[in-house]
């Protein structure tokens, strides 16, 4: 007989389970309780949006709270379970990559304001990772190059709102010691940014390769 029944002899919302037929369902609730310390509350929940629900996700749902020291409180169903469960796991993504956080000893640029544009170094692997997942591009993978000394990345804020990702490599070719160029410089979703941005950029990136262009 499943332990579920006494446990649920509290639970005005699980009483018809004494009459239940459905083996499979009862069975995969006893395992929530048993193997995976299901609170009545969850149960509640799982037996009111079951025939919804994607029984996998469930489980995977509730064992991330577990780890995450987090009691689960739902009230609707697929939806909210889908969303509950893509935060859960960006909070342990986030938690692993602390774990195997790489430092980078890349700030070259001495100087970050340029009238409303500041620039702010993405340090480590972690805010090289987020950089990436925040402004939907890929300097996420960039970690080697930052690591290597290959590439620089900053994020590009004005009026105090990101609204760029820059990446600045060496300029092999200059003969002006510590001078940059702009690897890239892209926008949300990896969109092109203005011809004024590009310009207030390379005031900063690389100020007297731009006052000799200029001549």
């Amino acid at each position: 007989m499943l332990l579920i029944f006494p446990y649920f002899s509290i639970s005005k919302n699980a009483r018809h389970l004494k009459n239940w037929r459905d083996h499979k369902l009862a069975n995969m609730i006893d395992s929530l309780v048993k193997e995976h310390h299901a609170s009545l509350g969850y149960i509640e929940w799982f037996i009111r949006f079951h025939g919804e629900l994607d029984k996998t996700m469930v489980r995977d749902t509730l064992d991330m709270a577990n780890q995450l020291q987090i009691e689960l409180h739902l009230d609707s169903g697929k939806k909210q379970l889908k969303k509950v469960h893509k935060d859960l796991s960006k909070k342990i993504e986030r938690i692993n990559r602390l774990k195997n956080r790489i430092e980078f000893d890349n700030d070259w640029l001495e100087e970050k304001i340029f009238e409303d544009i500041e620039l702010i170094h993405v340090g480590d692997s972690v805010a090289l990772l987020d950089e990436g997942v925040d402004m939907h591009h890929c300097v996420g993978g960039y970690v080697n190059r930052c690591k290597s000394g290959e590439s620089s990345v900053y994020s590009v804020y004005e009026g105090g709102n990101r609204i760029a990702t820059l990446e600045v490599k060496p300029n092999a070719q200059c003969q002006i010691e510590k001078q940059f160029k702009i690897a890239q410089l892209r926008s949300y979703n990896n969109e092109d940014v203005s011809e004024e941005l590009w310009r207030k950029i390379t005031m900063l990136v690389n100020p007297k390769l731009l006052e000799t262009s200029d001549g």
